[in-house]
């Protein structure tokens, strides 16, 4: 699910000119939450997020602090989009601008449809039949869609709806 939404990976955020100008998703957990005051008084937070390639700070301030404080809890499970852009007082600097931040297990709730992508040569009467028993054992609320790929005819792939829907472990 994180390789599905995430375009970028922690590790990147090391350098934030390569990042410059762009849209990021990222996901990972809390590692550590600060709620601090800065000179003036105003609350502001800071906090550590690790994914599978590193880690990195970030910093919310004003009503970014506000609006995604309730997400600042150590050992969450977080997705996070945003950008990459100039500081508003320094445009030689960059700084990662979140706009929006969802709990990870949130995610799976909002997904309305999952493909499953198979190679044609990779399908066995005994592979379908497996696939067919646990469709039918998970019914749910998750349309699923199959596409096939069939490079050796030219075509890139082939792609139906299956007729039942599929749930998840985590759904009901």
């Amino acid at each position: 699910m994180i390789k599905r939404y995430c375009n970028t990976q922690l590790t990147q955020f090391a350098n934030l000119n390569d990042l410059r100008d762009k849209d990021f998703t990222i996901a990972g957990m809390v590692t550590d939450v600060q709620n601090l005051y800065t000179r003036n008084g105003k609350p502001f937070g800071r906090f550590k997020l690790e994914d599978y390639s590193g880690q990195h700070e970030f910093a919310l301030f004003d009503k970014d602090y506000e609006n995604f404080r309730k997400f600042l809890f150590k050992d969450y499970f977080l997705l996070i989009k945003g950008s990459v852009r100039p500081r508003p007082y320094n445009k030689d600097e960059y700084e990662a601008k979140i706009t929006s931040m969802q709990m990870l297990g949130d995610v799976l709730d909002s997904v309305n449809e999952l493909t499953i992508s198979l190679h044609i040569n990779d399908i066995s009467p005994d592979m379908t039949a497996e696939l067919s028993e646990r469709i039918a054992a998970t019914k749910g609320k998750i349309n699923l869609r199959v596409k096939v790929i069939d490079s050796r005819e030219g075509y890139r792939w082939h792609s139906f709806r299956v007729s039942t829907r599929w749930r998840s472990r985590k759904s009901s």
